[in-house]
């Protein structure tokens, strides 16, 4: 009996050991679970993964460092980390496990079994489960209350947000969700920079550097932020604000199932979105911002506006000027700009000056200031609102948001393209300013174009006269040689066609003789004039020489006992010279026979 009694025992034991060792084979040396539960840890190098594969929870060191911590990512790209829950205390080593505590908080511990990190909720559920969604969203459930969840990293994002993640402010408890940087590419620690939404009048999302503003979104007009350059060319980029009417207004991201984005505030404080390319199978970026320092929230300061085109970028709004304008000239901007003239309700006493109105100026593609006050009236009585209220700095309209007014102004923006109208509420010494100074500049600049319009005809002009005459004397000194040049502008030019017809194609009937320098033939030109053509011979270089010498001389001499020279001919190699015909012979004839 006593035998018996024993081998039962033994066995008991044995199942038990067996048991034992495969929960340990389970929970420490399995590779991969869907589930942590209060009997199923994950240990480090464990993965726990969604249902559908698309993300995984385990142990990661991040670049450059041998610190191990618990994080989410990407199955299809490992390095893209959306949410540590350790951030503050990694683990020193590979002992680390995420379980279920006795209060029902899904904790990670160490080698030691010190508590790093908790998910730090009021339970009494002890039999509550981790799962990790397909969205990315860790959560802790009840399974006994139809897996209402208890816990999630949502509400708890680290630097990214991605689909279905929110962004809140709720106005009534002051509660925020908010993403923090990371400290450094290689250090997950809390960094200065965080995005935040800010319900306000009209909601914007912010990024915050320690307890200042580093940069915002501009307001939500309904369908994009009108802050946001890149917006204005993809209004359907699936951004969302929303209102729950119970005190919490979220900020979401693009939720597109076939086109996979992420939102990241990296550690140098840039908000980056990124969308994943599955052919090049990488992230490419589609936007970020700050993208120059204009964007960074308030550069010029007060009434000041930046262009990051111009040098220097920031300049005063229209009718305003620089505080400190030493300081605006070195460079310093933050004291801002002031008013240049006063407004009609600011001035006491100016009665004598009632009938002179102030007005508005208007600014065109501007990211609009900080500080709005919302109303819904239309656009024309919100000018006349702000015409009418002596605090009023200007006014703007959108049609999704109504009527903007701002009594101070800052962090304003010059863009290249979308932007909205700012209308700046000015002094009606700022409108005549504006006028004549416009006036002044249709006074310089049209007579400046004028002008060099004119100097471009006459330069082009003369440089045509120059290259005109820069022919002409190549001519001549193909013609003459070394000789001094001849003006042949002043003797009649004939065309070859004109004298060979004048000649009949220099016919030997009309040839009266040949020379040294050529033959010599009678011709009549279509007037009825009788002319005599020496034409220089092609084969005489004497007779070039003797050319040369009747040009020189008798161009310049003429007498009514010589011949008259009535013009040349040049065409190519053809030289001629044209002569009055004298019927009765020259006098050489009479004087030698």
């Amino acid at each position: 009996m006593s035998n018996s009694s024993s081998r039962r025992r033994n066995l008991q034991y044995f199942v038990h050991i067996i048991l034992v060792i495969l929960r340990f084979i389970d929970t420490g040396l399995c590779s991969e679970v869907d589930n942590i539960t209060s009997i199923q840890s994950l240990r480090d190098p464990g993965i726990l993964s969604s249902p559908g594969g698309v993300f995984k929870l385990g142990f990661f060191s991040p670049q450059n460092s041998t610190n191990r911590y618990v994080g989410i990512w990407y199955n299809f790209s490992v390095t893209t980390v959306i949410w540590v829950a350790n951030r503050d205390k990694p683990l020193r080593d590979s002992s680390g496990v995420v379980k279920i505590s006795r209060d029902g908080n899904v904790v990670i511990t160490n080698g030691e079994e010190e508590i790093l990190w908790s998910s730090n909720v009021s339970t009494s559920q002890v039999n509550s489960i981790g799962l990790l969604q397909d969205s990315g969203n860790f959560v802790l459930v009840d399974h006994r209350d139809n897996m209402s969840t208890i816990w999630q990293s949502f509400e708890h994002p680290s630097d990214s947000t991605i689909p279905r993640m929110r962004i809140s402010e709720n106005t009534r408890t002051g509660e925020m969700v908010e993403a923090r940087s990371w400290r450094s590419p290689s250090d997950p620690n809390i960094g200065d920079f965080s995005l935040r939404m800010n319900s306000g009048v009209i909601p914007q999302v912010y990024i915050w550097k320690g307890n200042r503003p580093y940069w915002r979104t501009g307001q939500w007009n309904g369908q994009i932020f009108i802050g946001v350059q890149n917006m204005y060319a993809v209004v359907s980029d699936g951004f969302n604000v929303v209102n729950d009417r119970e005190g919490t207004v979220y900020f979401t991201g693009p939720i597109r199932d076939n086109f996979l984005r992420i939102l990241v505030l990296d550690w140098r404080g840039n908000l980056v979105q990124s969308y994943w390319n599955v052919t090049e199978t990488n992230w490419k970026i589609i936007w970020s911002a700050p993208s120059n320092n204009c964007e960074v929230y308030g550069t010029c300061g007060p009434f000041g506006s930046c262009n990051h085109l111009e040098s220097p970028v920031c300049s005063c709004l229209k009718g305003f000027e620089p505080k400190h304008r030493e300081e605006w000239e070195k460079g310093n901007w933050t004291s801002g700009c002031v008013r240049r003239s006063a407004l009609q309700c600011e001035v006491k006493n100016n009665t004598a000056n009632s009938s002179k109105e102030d007005g508005f100026l208007k600014m065109e593609l501007m990211k609009l200031p900080d500080f709005a006050e919302r109303s819904s009236t239309s656009e024309d009585l919100c000018r006349s609102q702000c015409l009418g209220n002596c605090s009023c700095i200007g006014y703007a309209f959108d049609s999704g948001i109504g009527c903007m007014s701002w009594s101070e102004m800052i962090d304003i923006q010059q863009f290249q393209s979308s932007g909205k109208d700012l209308y700046i509420h000015v002094a009606n010494s700022e409108l005549v300013f504006s006028a004549d100074h416009g006036k002044d500049i249709k006074k310089i600049v049209i007579p400046v174009i004028v002008g060099s319009l004119t100097l471009c005809v006459c330069l082009f002009l003369c440089y045509t006269m120059v290259i005109r005459r820069r022919g002409v004397k190549r001519e001549e000194v193909a013609l003459l040689g070394n000789k001094s040049p001849v003006n042949m502008e002043e003797l009649p030019v004939f065309s070859l066609d004109t004298i060979a017809n004048a000649t009949s194609q220099f016919n030997e009937d009309n040839k009266l003789g040949q020379g040294g320098f050529g033959p010599v033939y009678k011709g009549k030109l279509e007037d009825g004039k009788e002319i005599a053509v020496k034409r220089l011979s092609k084969a005489s270089k004497q007779g070039l020489e003797e050319f040369m010498n009747e040009v020189l001389v008798i161009s310049k001499v003429q007498h009514r006992n010589l011949v008259r020279l009535c013009g040349c001919c040049v065409d190519k190699e053809e030289k001629m010279l044209i002569y009055e015909y004298m019927p009765k012979k020259s006098l050489d004839v009479f004087l030698f026979g």
